[in-house]
Order: structure tokens, then C-alpha cells, then sequence
């Protein structure tokens, strides 16, 4: 993720100056990425290189599906102000979606790491930022709407999660306008299911 990989030059490192100010860090990836090594592993991605491209390809997916990645990028060395879908607390919470990744190419018969599965996961991810109500124009929200769905205060990495969860659902029913109880409920519910699934490999 330092020399190669949609977060290159991009990533925090604690006690020098690297990376882009309201990106991730270096740690958070670090321990995001330490909550999914089980699931990998349980689909047969063990080797480090193995891991690191997967995780890159989801991460590149995620960032292609949320239409700002040909506006602003690594090689622009800074980040609008409005632009949240790089920070650390919209990435890791992404991170979270692994399992749910897997799960999804498992189904569509792809090899984990090639051009159909980047494809399949970024058409798969711009389907769920839809059902959330994330996108606006077809791009990921500024930071004001953002903030005014309560992301961003006490609890909303919480409820940014449980809705990207919510919204994996095979449904069309927009999750973004649900009652927080129904997305908490619904989130829970597609996490056991997608876990359930990968067990059964």
C-alpha cells in the first residue's frame, strides 16, 4: 500500500512527513485490515502478497464506484476538503465489507484477484453507495451532507457501517431512508448471513 495500490503516497506514517492529511494512517489500515486477515484466509487468500493485491483491488473498487476517483487522487497530493470518501473512517468502515466482498465474487464464479473481479466488485459497490443514499450527482457525498446524515459525529462511524452493511442486501429498497433501528437490524442480519456462507467453503 506504500509503493503500489490506490492509497500510494497517500497513507500516513506517525513521526515523519508522508502521506496526505485526512487519509488514512498507517495504524488504522494496519488494524482494519488485521479484522478481515480471518476471513481471507478462510477463502484461501493466506500468502501476504495474495492479501495485499485483494485488499488493493477492493480498496481501487470502492474508490472507482464512488466517482471521485478520476476527480482527485494520489497524484494530486491533496484531497478537496468536501471530498470524505478517502478518509480513514469512511476506508476502514469499507474494510469492513471484505467478507461481503469475497462473498460476492464467490457467487459470480470470479478469481479473487483479476479484471472480472474488480469489475464485478466495483459495479457491486456503486449498487450498494446507491441503496445507501450515498451518492449525489454520481458521486460520493460532500462532507456537509455527509455530516448531516450524522456520520461524522459521536456514533456515526457506527451507523455508516451498519448502513453499507444494510444496503448489501439483494434488495432495491433504498436503505438510506429507513429508520435507524430497521438499518442496525438489517446489517446484523447480512453480516451473520455472509459469514454463514463463507463457513460453509
Amino acid at each position: 500500500m506504500l509503493e503500489v495500490g490506490p492509497l500510494v503516497g497517500m497513507i500516513q506514517i506517525p513521526g515523519i512527513r508522508y502521506g496526505v492529511p485526512d487519509v488514512i494512517t498507517l495504524a488504522t489500515l494496519n488494524s482494519a485490515i488485521e479484522d478481515v486477515l480471518s476471513d481471507l484466509a478462510r477463502s484461501g487468500i493466506t500468502s501476504l502478497d495474495g492479501q495485499a493485491s485483494f485488499l488493493a483491488q477492493c480498496l481501487d473498487a470502492w474508490l472507482e464506484a464512488s466517482g471521485r476517483r478520476h476527480q482527485e487522487g494520489p497524484q494530486m497530493g491533496s484531497l478537496r476538503p468536501g471530498n470524505v470518501v478517502y478518509q480513514g473512517r469512511v476506508l476502514v468502515s469499507f474494510l469492513t465489507l471484505v467478507p461481503a466482498c469475497l462473498w460476492t465474487l464467490r457467487k459470480a464464479k470470479c478469481d479473487f484477484v483479476s479484471e472480472s473481479a474488480h469489475k464485478k466488485l466495483a459495479d457491486w459497490l456503486r449498487k450498494v453507495m446507491e441503496c445507501a443514499g450515498l451518492l449525489k450527482d454520481g458521486c460520493f457525498l460532500e462532507k456537509i451532507d455527509f455530516k448531516e446524515k450524522g456520520f461524522l459525529g459521536s456514533g456515526g462511524v457506527a451507523r455508516f457501517r451498519d448502513l453499507l452493511w444494510a444496503a448489501t442486501a439483494e434488495s432495491t429498497q433504498p436503505i438510506g431512508k429507513m429508520e435507524l433501528g430497521k438499518v442496525a437490524e438489517l446489517a446484523a442480519e447480512n453480516r451473520t448471513r455472509v459469514q454463514r456462507e463463507l463457513a460453509k467453503a
